[in-house]
């Protein structure tokens, strides 16, 4: 290796007031020199590796190596009838490498990094969903013994928390026919996981038919009228993953 240079690891602090840990979207921060400079389309550094590959060849010949992490330090807050419901996670690994070989005319780049998404939200306290599902919970009464229950309220702990991760491999090989011209044929292999997991306790606000039956079997565990004055408790825990190929031009 003849040129070897590296890339000072950039720590970058980013202040995200609504980073949603389940959306999709293309990332654009993939190295420091990024989130130094806004703008790194016509890239001829290390970061060409994933900005523009065509430009790779105008490094000079041997091995270049970028190394990146970020910090995201984010707070998410959601408000429903005046009630704030909060979720601080930080993001602490958000890493990104850039591997570049060149020789002569040619150039192999690699570049590993954090195409979409990633990261999670915790509302340990609660969140609006729960009160808007009140209503199919109290179906679940309804399902058994039709009538009995007009709607469900939050009674006791709640807590859901989201998350994704999605990283991308890019691979790609460049060739300079002319000193001012290159191009570039590559593709980008990205695997995405999301998941979902959350429980909340409820009470049943019951109709007349259903406190007739709940006071009627409130010595009886076995019935479904006992039930009815019983807490109940609501879980979720949801998971996708996916793999994809995008295949890359560039000149």
């Amino acid at each position: 290796m003849r040129n070897l240079r590296w890339v000072v690891i950039g720590l970058t602090f980013l202040m995200c007031g609504d980073v949603l840990a389940g959306n999709l979207g293309n990332r654009t921060n993939h190295s420091a020199e990024a989130i130094r400079s806004l703008h790194r389309s016509a890239s001829k550094d290390v970061d060409a590796a994933v900005y523009n590959p065509a430009g790779t060849t105008f490094l000079k010949d041997g091995w270049h190596l970028g190394f990146g992490n970020q910090f995201i330090i984010k707070s998410d807050t959601l408000t429903n009838n005046g009630i704030d419901y909060a979720a601080n996670d930080p993001v602490l690994l958000y890493p990104n490498i850039s591997a570049v070989y060149s020789f002569g005319d040619f150039a192999a780049s690699l570049h590993f990094g954090v195409p979409s998404g990633g990261g999670s939200k915790h509302f340990k306290d609660g969140h609006p969903v729960f009160t808007a599902y009140g209503g199919r919970v109290a179906n679940i009464a309804n399902s058994a013994v039709p009538g009995v229950a007009s709607g469900a309220t939050v009674d006791g702990p709640a807590s859901v928390k989201g998350t994704s991760q999605f990283i991308g491999l890019t691979l790609a090989g460049a060739y300079a026919p002319t000193d001012w011209f290159s191009f570039s044929i590559g593709g980008r292999v990205t695997m995405g996981s999301m998941k979902t997991v959350g429980n909340a306790t409820y009470k049943f606000e019951l109709t007349e038919t259903g406190t007739i039956l709940a006071d009627a079997f409130a010595n009886d565990p076995t019935s479904a009228g006992y039930a009815l004055s019983q807490p109940v408790n609501i879980a979720v825990n949801s998971d996708a993953s996916a793999i994809g190929f995008s295949p890359l031009i560039s000149m």
